[in-house]
């Protein structure tokens, strides 16, 4: 059943990246393995909270995304508007990082983790579930977190194929 669940996951977040290159202007196979949205004019909405408004969506499970390297490079822990409630000298910059963060986000807010990305200049994001509304709300502000989006059901077209 998980592999069923990180299949729904994973097709969920090249969804993502696809609705994101498009909104970039630039083709998904286009975008470099490295690739920083930050580099563009594109920005995620400033209260972080994505598609919670969806009918599709997983109950109590999330999407956490954390901030490329260029965006975290410009977080620092002295900073006046850093507001790091977890682990606040830990970047997600490497996937034991990733994963530390992670675990100390469920110790701090609740819920379990279900799976970690973390890939050095791509993806870094985590699933988290069993986790109320109120808390994710809580654990988006901390300022490496770019985005918290409901994890959505998958489902199929039963369109049929044009053939030539």
């Amino acid at each position: 059943m998980n592999h069923y669940l990180d299949l729904a996951i994973a097709s969920g977040l090249l969804f993502n990246a696809v609705t994101l290159a498009n909104a970039q202007g630039v083709a998904p196979s286009e975008l470099a393995a490295t690739t920083c949205f930050h580099q563009t004019p594109f920005q995620i909405p400033k209260n972080k909270l994505l598609n919670f408004d969806s009918a599709s969506r997983v109950p109590n499970t999330y999407i956490v995304g954390f901030m490329c390297d260029k965006a975290l490079a410009q977080i620092t822990t002295n900073s006046a508007a850093h507001r790091s409630q977890v682990l606040p000298d830990t970047s997600p910059t490497s996937p034991a990082n990733c994963a530390a963060l992670a675990s100390a986000y469920v110790a701090r807010f609740g819920g379990s983790v279900v799976t970690v990305w973390c890939s050095p200049g791509g993806l870094r994001a985590f699933v988290i579930k069993g986790i109320s509304e109120a808390a994710i709300a809580d654990l988006a502000q901390d300022d490496r977190v770019e985005y918290v989006e409901p994890d959505e059901y998958a489902t199929a077209s039963s369109a049929p194929a044009n053939r030539v």
